[in-house]
């Protein structure tokens, strides 16, 4: 729990933190574990009167999942969250 809670406050400490869909395995003290770190765009529903203003933000939920043990006996840990990272400025003056 540790280290998804780690790996959890070191993407929402840093915005711009660029997320890899790559699974990161390692060992310790001789025990297979790793980790995977995903971000995904969460839609916002919306009144039609208000469907085509663009939002200067994004709503993405973050989640890591945490995996130790061997293979077929696998244990996993989710922790996730959600966080509104703002939209480049380019993106955001096209819409002005």
């Amino acid at each position: 729990m540790l280290l998804a809670q780690a790996k959890l406050d070191e993407v929402l400490a840093n915005p711009t933190f660029a997320l890899s869909q790559d699974v990161q395995q390692d060992r310790y003290a001789g025990a297979l574990y790793g980790y995977r770190v995903q971000a995904t765009p969460i839609e916002l529903a919306r009144a039609p009167a208000l469907a085509a203003v663009e939002l200067p933000f994004v709503l993405e939920e973050i989640s890591v999942e945490v995996f130790w043990g061997p293979p077929g006996q696998q244990q996993s840990f989710r922790l996730g969250t959600q966080r509104i990272r703002r939209k480049p400025a380019a993106a955001a003056a096209r819409t002005s």
